[in-house]
């Protein structure tokens, strides 16, 4: 994990451009390059999956947010991502052993959103209300995105020039269709492929892990290259 090199960066731009439409490259440099870390993973040298992370601080606490993230569809049944997710929420830990710390998700696609509920006991939005994660939810989305946040739907809108999912990315999985979590997924943000994000939120503490978490930083390794 580490800033890439402007070959890998075109890598991930053709990869991301592959989901996306309305990518343009100074724009997705920019973004790219204002994370503090990126996650990659490679196969035979090429990249075929990255998110990007980076953490800020606000009230006294530390809050972990991730920008773009794709994954090649051959490889989505692979835990590759979620494992060096995993090993990057425990950094976080250890560097702010002191603060509470969070995981601030803004969520245009269910794949994403679905790592709540297979690894956090607590989160918002769920079928069960939480008052106090929601009112911390509001105050950070309000803060980053005051003109397109809106409280009562939990959605953040999206500006003119955000990118949007490609069409056949927006199809659902039928494989999938019964699954709540993705179906509460579609009831939230039903526009989710104009560029609709649904904010998310739930807290990083080893008390609020599921037992898949500590499964997966077991079975998975990270090469790191972390300077801050």
């Amino acid at each position: 994990m580490d800033r890439a090199g402007e070959g890998v960066l075109r890598e991930c731009l053709a990869l991301f451009s592959r989901f996306y439409a309305n990518v343009t490259e100074e724009k997705f440099f920019a973004d790219f390059l204002d994370k503090k870390w990126v996650i990659l993973l490679k196969e035979g040298g090429v990249v075929i999956g990255f998110s990007t992370q980076t953490f800020f601080l606000a009230d006294g606490r530390v809050f972990l947010y991730s920008g773009d993230t794709v994954v090649a569809p051959e490889y989505w049944r692979k835990r590759r991502l979620s494992g060096a997710f995993c090993h990057l929420m425990t950094h976080l830990l250890e560097r702010f052993p002191d603060k509470k710390c969070y995981w601030f998700l803004t969520s245009k696609g269910f794949r994403t959103f679905r790592y709540l509920p297979v690894f956090f006991k607590s989160f918002y939005p769920d079928f069960a209300e939480n008052p106090k994660l929601k009112h911390l939810l509001d105050a950070v989305a309000m803060e980053k995105y005051p003109d397109r946040y809106d409280v009562d739907t939990g959605i953040i809108h999206p500006a003119p020039e955000d990118n949007v999912l490609r069409e056949e990315m927006r199809k659902r999985s039928v494989a999938r269709d019964n699954d709540r979590y993705i179906q509460f997924f579609f009831s939230k943000n039903p526009k989710f492929g104009d560029g609709d994000e649904l904010a998310c939120i739930t807290e990083i503490n080893p008390d609020n892990f599921k037992k898949t978490i500590f499964r997966v930083l077991e079975s998975t390794k990270v090469d790191w290259n972390v300077t801050e």
